[in-house]
């Protein structure tokens, strides 16, 4: 697992902190452990593109989401 290298250079920092604190909540779950250990930087993509979309809407549809 390498998602510390795309990690550091992700140009968005906001994307960057939302993971952190999610794979910090995620540490009781093994089976997240155990897929992130494998599917690492596939998972960081993945979890990357949805965030961005989601802060692309405007507030009002995020906070019905």
């Amino acid at each position: 697992m390498n998602y510390f290298n795309l990690l550091s250079t992700y140009p968005d920092p906001n994307i960057a902190s939302a993971w952190n604190s999610q794979i910090s909540a995620a540490k009781k779950t093994p089976v997240f452990a155990a897929a992130r250990a494998k599917h690492g930087d596939e998972i960081f993509q993945c979890f990357a593109a949805a965030y961005a979309e989601l802060r692309a809407l405007p507030r009002t549809a995020r906070r019905r989401l």
